[in-house]
């Protein structure tokens, strides 16, 4: 028997991003220096000190791995309370990652002290990581805009030095303090003015209320923010029973997917395989240990696509530390819960064709050997067999599995390629289908967990790295077209051998049956041959309605059209960006940024829509 041994990627660190914003010095002209970093350093103490204590729960056991926690404060380092904070959060041990407006030398330019700018870069020389953008000073109001949402975007908490004045249409802390709230970010607010009072706010609160800070407030909120409670799949008292006596029912939560075991890869999933070489492919080779092999080859391509960017090695890095291991056991373990399940559907619609052959032969008709009587026992054991195989696949939940592990598999490959822009992937349901599959939801968690540890890409946004970016990501587009021609063509023979297969099958009923009318008729006589003719008449249709089942549930040919669509999508984005790639500038290259990630985020919904409704069904 062979053995299906993905890799056991290493947990997750504990990471927590907090951002900052806060007033320059002309803002700042009512405050007291020295209470003001008394107060945020007690902020950095008491999430330093919550967050530690988290850390020893089993919560934390199971979904994180047990090194220290990752404190980070993303900071842009503007004069000011930015500064203040920087310097109180190294103190606090902990780590710091700077979004930049412009690049640094230019950025010093907007100081209105210039004899702070050795202390800008003293910061810069101790931070984790620098991600500089491409704004114009010409045009600052934009970059400030720009980098205010970066914060927001990748900050799990906002922590803000803040007069209280509310401006949605401000760049700077007031318009930052309204983008978090819109987006339901927790918020901790010390007073820009003495005593620095500090105050917390949440989404489960109106924008206006704002409550004093305390330790069971910030412990409330670092346990839904890390530990979010995985919901329950719903079974029927029916489904409760069968447990008791059929193999344990496996949950898909986050936890989940470190501790799931190491699946045999039993002769249903083989035989899938096989099923699909020979089918799709034209040839047979389904030996080894194909999962790891084609989840290695995906990989490599990107790793490849990353020679076009100027901060390879620090990109590669950040891609085997945070995302290859996920990446490779997501895609493993989907495509050996993919074969399981069609192999077992595949199964099924055989072997009730066979038992409509066996209750055929096993019927008492005239001139019947007696020896075919005991094709009745075949035809019950066949059918149970059926309904073994269903309920097993249920309730090992190999089409869950499946559809969530694809979805995760698929998530992470967009991370791979938005994280040089400092993005992470995006994805979402349809509104009519949202509420009814809530069981992403930990995949969504998951990705939060993957990008919370990740941080901000170590990079400059200048042209030189706009145009490699370009280049990387027509590269890996050119990669997923030529996977879903290769996967059209595929699906492409499977359709027409069912096509083929179902009208020989037809081609052969109808001649049984012309044979049998024949006989009857001119050849009296005759014995044998009409109860044959009789038996392909019933048996053959079987066949006929099996191969259509298979089709059915597979969609191999709504697949192979999906296929070709996405095919021309990737690749006319791609040439399109090879031939950007020497004069395009930032925003050209965010917009094809969004649309190569709506086209990769809808036809994922879109699969999981459809998919998400072929689960085995015990039918008459």
């Amino acid at each position: 028997m062979h053995t299906f041994k993905p890799e056991l990627p290493s947990k997750l660190p504990l990471a927590l991003n907090i951002g900052f914003t806060g007033h320059r010095p002309d803002g700042l002209q009512e405050a007291d220096a020295n209470q003001l970093k008394q107060q945020i350093t007690a902020v950095f103490t008491s999430l330093s000190s919550v967050t530690a204590d988290l850390l020893e729960t089993h919560s934390a056991q199971t979904r994180y791995n047990q090194t220290k926690p990752v404190l980070r404060l993303l900071s842009s380092l503007a004069e000011g309370a930015d500064r203040i904070a920087a310097e109180c959060a190294l103190a606090a041990d902990f780590k710091l990652q700077c979004p930049l407006p412009f690049e640094r030398q230019s950025y010093t330019l907007t100081f209105k002290d210039q004899t702070t700018n050795e202390t800008f870069f003293n910061l810069l020389e101790r931070a984790e990581r620098i991600f500089e953008l491409d704004g114009n000073i010409e045009t600052d109001k934009m970059a400030y805009r720009h980098v205010g949402r970066l914060v927001v975007h990748h900050a799990d908490i906002m922590l803000a030095v803040w007069d209280g004045k509310i401006d949605e249409t401000s760049v700077g802390t007031a318009g930052v303090i309204a983008e978090t709230q819109q987006q339901g970010i927790p918020i901790i607010w010390i007073n820009s003015k003495t005593p620095h009072v500090i105050v917390c706010w949440d989404s489960g609160s109106a924008k206006d209320d704002w409550r004093p800070l305390d330790v069971n407030w910030l412990n409330t909120i670092l346990k839904q923010l890390l530990f979010p409670a995985d919901s329950e799949p719903v079974t029927k008292r029916w489904h409760n029973c069968l447990t008791k006596l059929l193999p344990k029912q496996q949950k898909n939560t986050y936890s989940d997917f470190y501790w799931l075991g190491e699946p045999n890869r039993f002769g249903i999933g083989l035989a899938y395989r096989a099923f699909f070489s020979f089918l799709g492919k034209r040839s047979i080779h389904f030996w080894g240990n194909p999962y790891k092999k084609d989840t290695d080859y995906q990989w490599q391509a990107i790793i490849q696509a990353t020679d076009h960017l100027t901060n390879k090695v620090k990109l590669i890095n950040t891609l085997n530390e945070q995302i290859r291991d996920n990446f490779i056991r997501a895609d493993s373990l989907a495509t050996y819960f993919a074969d399981n399940f069609r192999g077992t559907f595949v199964l099924c619609f055989f072997l009730s064709a066979c038992s409509v052959a066996f209750a055929t032969l096993g019927t008492p008709i005239n001139h019947l050997p007696a020896a075919f009587e005991d094709f009745s026992l075949l035809e019950l054991a066949a059918l149970f067999f059926v309904l073994m195989l269903v309920y097993r696949s249920r309730l090992r939940q190999t089409h869950q599995h499946w559809l969530d592990y694809r979805l995760l598999a698929e998530r992470l490959r967009q991370q791979a390629i938005m994280l040089p822009m400092g993005s992470t992937s995006r994805w979402t349901l349809p509104d009519y289908e949202g509420q009814d599959d809530s069981s992403h939801a930990w995949i969504n968690r998951f990705m939060h967990s993957v990008s919370r540890a990740e941080g901000l890409p170590d990079a400059c946004q200048n042209s030189e790295y706009r145009q490699g970016y370009c280049l990387y990501l027509a590269a890996l587009l050119t990669d997923q077209a030529q996977y879903h021609e290769s996967n059209a063509k595929r699906n492409k023979n499977i359709v027409q051998f069912f096509e083929i297969g179902n009208t020989l099958l037809l081609i052969l009923v109808i001649l049984a049956c012309s044979l049998h009318i024949y006989i009857e008729r001119f050849l009296a006589e005759a014995e044998f041959i009409p109860l044959v003719a009789t038996i392909l008449a019933i048996v053959l249709p079987a066949f006929g309605a099996a191969f259509a089942g298979i089709s059915s549930q597979g969609e191999f040919e709504r697949i192979q059209h999906r296929s070709e669509g996405m095919k021309t999508q990737l690749a006319n984005l791609a040439e399109k960006l090879k031939t950007k790639a020497p004069i395009i500038s930032s925003h050209e290259l965010n917009q094809y940024v969004n649309q190569a990630s709506d086209i990769l985020s809808s036809e994922l919904s879109d699969w999981r829509v459809l998919f998400r409704k072929k689960t085995l069904r015990v039918e008459a």
